[in-house]
């Protein structure tokens, strides 16, 4: 199983929050310290801090995955 879904497994079975959780690299870092996080925004001329930022990450297999603010 690839890293990417075994994150998504332990996001439901730790019941994450992500609306809650501010920090979404620290929650990435807890499951994988070796993943790398970074931020986008997919239209940079309309952005909302908040409702428009994508965290994306590369786990440390190299899989991949790029969420919302609400972990979706």
């Amino acid at each position: 199983m690839s890293k990417r879904k075994e994150f998504l497994k332990w996001c439901q079975d730790t019941n994450v929050d992500f609306k809650r959780e501010d920090d979404h690299e620290a929650v990435v870092l807890r499951f994988d310290p070796n993943a790398t996080v970074w931020f986008h925004y997919p239209n940079p001329f309309l952005t909302d801090p908040v409702y428009d930022l994508r965290t994306c990450v590369r786990f440390s297999d190299s899989s991949e995955l790029m969420f919302n603010y609400k972990g979706e």
